[in-house]
């Protein structure tokens, strides 16, 4: 009698709401879609570095290829490659509106902004280097766009450089902060949400936040470093979502979670290491 019970209820949730049905389903589990690797179809795939989907596109920025690729993704189990773009000593990627912003490291030094407007024909816009009117950018490894600004992890300047993109083609530096007045010992990411940037500082083994509520003059707004349930040594990627940023800790082998309420006190919020549940 029980078991008929428990099926006329399941059968009136799938009658009433069959989204109630659905959450006996199995989660589904991931696997894999497709592929594209280097040099087929004329992809330059040799060591990518970084990665910005827009769209029906994905951009990468290969490093040892020297280049930026882009990918047609329309058909996700069929990527092909669309066009792509030589650029020396590529670190990272972000796409803003008809420009992608291009790090480069190496002998380079410099923030490149490419004109993406024809994706079959892709065309450098401007550039501004290190030491231009200030400007740090000595190992840059990291860039995200917010507004008018490209913020920029400059792991060899041990800073966050802060560049006006208004003319795209004429990229300014804007303001700066460096390691002392905040945690910024070889940062390697940064994202930025609402008036603050995030930052991972690798040899600070810590999350530094910053405010940017203007622009020209960033300062430090709060960190949390390794240690006291943090797992944050040698931290090489952030990414913020509502109040919680998501840390990627390479020598910790571990993905830290961190409450981002209070910006000026962030916490430790749960963590996952390597191995853990398989």
């Amino acid at each position: 009698m029980a078991h008929f019970r428990f099926f006329t209820i399941i059968f009136f949730l799938f009658l009433v709401s069959p989204l109630a049905f659905k959450a006996f389903a199995q989660t589904p589990i991931p696997g894999h879609a497709a592929s594209l690797s280097n040099g087929t179809g004329g992809a330059l795939l040799n060591q990518p570095n970084s990665i910005f989907v827009s769209g029906n596109f994905a951009f990468v920025a290969s490093t040892a290829s020297n280049a930026l690729e882009v990918i047609d993704i329309t058909d996700p189990s069929l990527p092909t490659n669309k066009s792509n773009l030589s650029i020396t000593d590529v670190t990272s990627v972000f796409v803003s509106g008809t420009n992608a912003f291009i790090t480069c490291g190496g002998a380079t030094n410099s923030l490149v902004v490419v004109d993406i407007t024809d994706l079959s024909s892709l065309a450098i816009l401007g550039s501004i280097s290190d030491g231009t009117n200030g400007a740090l950018l000595l190992n840059p490894v990291s860039v995200y766009v917010s507004g008018n600004y490209a913020y920029v992890a400059s792991s060899g300047s041990n800073a966050l450089e802060i560049i006006d993109i208004t003319s795209p083609a004429s990229p300014q530096h804007y303001a700066s902060i460096t390691d002392g007045t905040a945690l910024l010992n070889s940062p390697n990411s940064v994202f930025v949400s609402g008036t603050n940037a995030f930052v991972a500082s690798y040899g600070s083994n810590a999350l530094e936040i910053i405010d940017v509520t203007d622009p020209s003059t960033p300062t430090h707004l709060g960190s949390l470093v390794d240690g006291s349930g943090a797992v944050l040594q040698n931290p090489t990627s952030v990414f913020v979502a509502g109040n919680f940023a998501y840390v990627s800790s390479q020598a910790s082998n571990a993905l830290e979670v961190i409450d981002i309420t209070d910006p000026t006190t962030p916490t430790h919020a749960g963590s996952l290491l390597n191995g853990t549940n398989g």
